[in-house]
């Protein structure tokens, strides 16, 4: 059962030279997060995806930064193809499993960005 969806949209410029704003970084990204873009040669449009998709993950939770949670409790990684998908923390999983009453908890992610815009599209589902 599909229990929320969240989808954002960031203009990629908007981030520019965020990269090398420590303070952001660490209130934003954890630091797996900040190593994967620091490794790109262009780590800008890799910063908005990823801001993007902590931003759509807390839409479809539907709480937004509401409850205590924040965007370091949906970290982001990459699987050996390259699709990406959220490691929960412990607090946001523990929540949707008793507030939806489920036993499993599954998230998608989906992200694309080209030359002006990321995009981010999650889905949490109730197994």
């Amino acid at each position: 059962m599909i229990i929320g969806t969240g989808v954002d949209i960031v203009e990629i410029d908007r981030l520019k030279n965020k990269e090398t704003d420590n303070l952001f970084l660490s209130k934003i990204f954890t630091e797996n997060e900040i190593s994967y873009f620091l490794k790109k040669t262009n780590p800008t449009p890799s910063l908005a995806a990823h801001f993007a998709s902590k931003e759509a993950f807390l839409k479809a939770l539907g709480t937004g930064m509401g409850y205590g949670f924040s965007t370091i409790d949906c970290e982001i990684f990459h699987d050996e193809y390259g699709k990406p998908y959220y490691k929960l923390s412990s607090r946001v999983y523990d929540y949707i499993k008793t507030k939806f009453n489920c036993e499993k908890v599954n998230v998608h992610l989906s992200i694309s960005h080209d030359k002006n815009y990321a995009l981010a599209f999650a889905i949490i589902e109730c197994c």
